[in-house]
């Protein structure tokens, strides 16, 4: 008889196979990045891409968990944790507005955010289990600590919004652990996430760090727009970002070359596109560069709710 997993929000709902990767495929986009991830993905032959009927939450199984010889690997490439990304900006902007006082950010890493936060007045707080990282965000006076989210709920201590941004897609448990960061907001506070967009040009194509042992699951609109039916949430704003230059290349090879659901037989991955499809990949980047404003989802997906 066939196993189906459970759906990590809603365990009674009924699941879809939507691609099955093998793992060769997925090792060897690794190691042309210069990475081995046999340890990581020691026996298994195949990971499920599936999606709950019910929340349209995307998620592997099984879902091998990256090493922390892994995150040391990703941390060493100059474009992993950027410092500016859209949604920091964008997360503080809407924070401000709202005169919200007090931010926690969960998975803080150096404190990118932190310092955005500070900068505009907030009283602003990250934690992070890299104690690296927190060590990095503490020299430059930053309220850092790798404390828990339990530790923290133990406290009493609560805030006027917490934060989790490109953090919720690699957590093997989502919904236990939006269950403690919603207990860290106070009511009337607000709870942002930021993902990559499963609704976007990512969610097009198969991408080597888009799945295990990096990524777990896979976030849209329909997925985040049903938390509220799980947790005390409203919904305030679900907004993709807009599409950066530094991606117009990969949004185009997935405008180009998508990667169906279902296709058979198992799709290999990386693809590589024929000449005539890299052509073609060449031109639609350089219209992209030449218009005023980009029409196109970017990469990430935040969703902004209000807790009740």
């Amino acid at each position: 008889m066939a196993s189906f997993p459970q759906s990590l929000l809603r365990p009674s709902s009924s699941c879809d196979l939507e691609k099955r990767i093998p793992v060769a495929s997925i090792a060897r986009a690794w190691r042309e990045m210069g990475f081995d991830p046999t340890p990581e993905l020691a026996g298994v032959e195949s990971i499920g891409l599936w999606r709950c009927r019910e929340s349209q939450l995307q998620f592997y199984s099984p879902a091998p968990i990256g090493s922390e010889q892994l995150y040391a690997f990703l941390d060493q490439q100059g474009w992993y944790y950027a410092p500016d990304k859209w949604e920091f900006t964008r997360a503080a902007e809407f924070l401000k507005a709202q005169a919200c006082r007090s931010v926690l950010e969960v998975g803080c890493g150096s404190g990118w955010f932190l310092k955005i936060a500070g900068n505009i007045g907030l009283r602003a707080q990250g934690i992070d289990l890299n104690s690296a990282a927190v060590a990095q965000a503490k020299a430059g006076g930053l309220d850092a600590s790798t404390s828990t989210m339990a530790e923290l709920i133990s406290t009493g201590e609560r805030y006027g919004a917490a934060c989790a941004f490109q953090v919720l897609e690699h957590v093997a448990h989502p919904a236990d652990f939006i269950a403690e960061l919603v207990e860290l907001v106070e009511p009337g506070g607000y709870v942002i996430f930021c993902t990559p967009d499963g609704d976007g040009w990512l969610g097009q194509r198969l991408q080597p760090l888009d799945m295990p042992p990096h990524h777990v699951t896979r976030w849209g609109r329909a997925a985040f727009a049903y938390l509220p039916r799980l947790f005390p949430l409203d919904v305030v704003a679900l907004v993709s970002e807009p599409l950066a230059a530094s991606h117009y290349g990969a949004w185009a090879a997935a405008l180009v070359d998508p990667d169906p659901a279902g296709s058979e037989p198992p799709l290999s991955m990386p693809r590589r596109l024929s000449v005539g499809k890299r052509l073609l990949v060449a031109v639609l980047r350089l219209l992209q560069q030449l218009l005023p404003a980009s029409p196109a989802q970017g990469q990430s997906l935040i969703a902004i709710y209000r807790r009740r």
